[in-house]
């Protein structure tokens, strides 16, 4: 915007004025206890229980691993490539 600014290509740089949100210390969530996630995915039905277990396990996002595809999988040298 200082650019289309300078070049006069707007009157005013309006992210100047601009103000951000201000954010307060963010407390740190706990990590999950190793033996409640075991319970957790014991729990799960099938497929769920594959699905969550690989969650875990690689530290996928959801939308990561939903959009895995079985070209992005290598079990001969086992790798899993996660790609945009």
């Amino acid at each position: 915007m200082g650019a289309a600014e300078i070049a006069e290509l707007i009157p005013s740089n309006p992210v100047r004025k601009t103000r951000l949100p201000r954010r307060g210390l963010v407390k740190e969530k706990a990590a999950i206890n190793p033996e409640k996630i075991r319970e957790l995915l014991a729990a799960l039905p099938e497929p769920s229980g594959s699905v969550a277990q690989l969650l875990v396990l690689t530290g996928l996002r959801i939308g990561e691993l939903l959009a895995l595809r079985w070209r992005d999988v290598d079990l001969e040298h086992c790798v899993l490539r996660v790609t945009n």
